[in-house]
């Protein structure tokens, strides 16, 4: 859908063939612009020690993951294995996680909210957002994709209180 706003000074040409949009020519109004703004609420902090300032609340499966110098740091550790903790996450509630990995060399790390609710795999260094709905359980898990080698920095895992887009 093509919206207009102001005094409809837009003009489009072109084609749309799916999955690709094809443009053979666009003029902008510059006078007026859209902007698509989500507005969230996102609830309190679930994760303790999501710093990694010592290991207190949190579970290694491997001996390949320790916690030190503020990081979560994975060693060769074998694809599936988890680091986890006991949190206060709600099976069928919707949660924000960000994560930042440094230090990355094989291997990814996904975050399962719940034994079950998967988000997605990340495997190089930055800070990552995930939106996931929590289930099977009420545990929060780190899980190593591969052989992984890697450290996470920070971990943070909110509920979405509430979500919304609207086109300003």
């Amino acid at each position: 859908a093509l919206y207009l706003q102001g005094n409809n000074n837009a003009t489009f040409t072109g084609t749309v063939t799916a999955p690709n949009l094809n443009l053979t020519s666009l003029t902008q109004n510059t006078t007026s612009s859209l902007f698509l703004v989500k507005d969230e609420v996102l609830g309190a902090e679930l994760v303790t020690n999501g710093d990694f300032d010592t290991a207190t609340g949190w579970t290694l499966q491997n001996s390949g993951s320790t916690i030190s110098g503020g990081k979560l740091n994975q060693a060769s550790v074998p694809s599936g294995q988890n680091v986890s903790q006991s949190t206060g996450i709600v099976v069928g509630d919707t949660y924000k996680a960000f994560i930042t990995i440094s230090s990355y060399s094989s291997g990814g790390v996904r975050i399962l909210l719940g034994s079950t609710g998967t988000t997605a795999i990340r495997s190089a260094n930055g800070t990552f957002v995930v939106e996931g709905i929590a289930a099977g359980n009420t545990t929060l898990y780190i899980q190593a994709i591969g052989t992984t080698t890697l450290s996470v920095d920070n971990i943070s895992v909110k509920q979405i209180i509430s979500s919304s887009d609207s086109v300003q």
